[in-house]
């Protein structure tokens, strides 16, 4: 499971909902997916960093 911690406070907003994501926190490469985020666009903004990756992916 691919994990990354947020540099910065970020919050998406949808039609559907409002998803934050704390500074600090660690949160699955799935959750940026569900917030229509694009993870490699936040990891070059220096918005977040990796912090686990399972090879088996």
């Amino acid at each position: 499971m691919t994990e990354y911690q947020m540099l910065k406070t970020i919050s998406v907003v949808t039609y559907e909902a409002q998803v934050n994501f704390f500074e600090q926190e660690i949160y699955k490469e799935s959750e940026f997916v569900d917030a229509f985020l694009d993870v490699q666009l936040l990891l070059k903004a220096g918005v977040c960093k990796l912090v686990v990756m399972d090879r088996n992916e």
